[in-house]
């Protein structure tokens, strides 16, 4: 198969280009540097669904970096990817996932794709959270989203109590499937928290900037990370994410 690639992303087609699927996948906030974000990120779970989708057209952005400037620079690099993909491909099914801020940025482009009147078939967020104002709107999933699946933190984890939950509100058609999960926020991305050298894996986790420690173990985190991917991954399925 070709592997084309984008200025952040990239796409992969078929010989044969009879598209069935376009998969879109953007992944949480990290460092500005890719090689240092490739590797702090391969194994989150925005990634996973990325890499091992069987998807016709599908690509993959790295989240906004951490003063989130280029957001929306992000948000349009994938709302043109599905949209001239769908072009070529109509009967194509529209499936977008996120984590994070890279969720927001998800419904972002879900937004404008409705603009476009383009359906989306289904979206799986991984703790989407709205910390920039170039995703402003996203407190609302628009309801060209058939299916929308919310994977979030469970309030009394105490993790990162200052990030807001954004995907709060949708109308019908929209069908939605949410749970909270208690883990951290990094957790519920795929890449649970990791002790440090003399650091008990039964420590309560601390996390940049907050004033406070979390309510969550290393061991918990790790064993939340999984659940989260459990609950995920039949989910992803039907939503047709692995055709």
């Amino acid at each position: 198969m070709p592997v084309h690639s984008g200025r952040i992303g990239t796409y992969i087609t078929n010989e044969r280009g009879n598209v069935k699927t376009i998969l879109l996948g953007i992944d949480g906030t990290g460092d500005l540097f890719m090689n240092t974000y490739r590797h702090e990120y391969q194994n989150s779970f925005v990634n996973k669904i990325c890499r091992e989708s069987r998807a016709e057209v599908k690509k993959y952005l790295r989240g906004p970096a951490l003063e989130g400037f280029d957001t929306g620079i992000i948000s349009s690099e994938g709302h043109n990817f599905v949209r001239l993909a769908k072009f070529a491909n109509p009967t194509a099914l529209v499936v977008l996932t996120g984590w994070s801020r890279g969720a927001a940025c998800v419904i972002s482009v879900a937004n404008r794709l409705k603009d476009d009147d383009i359906g989306v078939d289904g979206m799986m967020l991984f703790d989407a959270v709205e910390r920039t104002i170039a995703t402003f709107g996203v407190t609302y999933v628009p309801n060209n989203v058939k299916r929308l699946v919310h994977a979030k933190r469970d309030p009394g984890a105490f993790s990162h109590p200052s990030f807001g939950n954004c995907a709060k509100y949708w109308q019908h058609p929209t069908q939605c499937d949410q749970r909270s999960f208690f883990c951290t926020h990094s957790a519920l991305g795929g890449i649970p928290s990791r002790p440090g050298p003399g650091v008990s894996s039964a420590s309560f986790i601390y996390e940049l900037p907050e004033v406070a420690t979390s309510m969550v173990t290393y061991n918990m985190d790790s064993v939340g990370s999984m659940e989260v991917w459990s609950w995920a991954a039949p989910r992803l399925r039907t939503m047709g994410f692995f055709p």
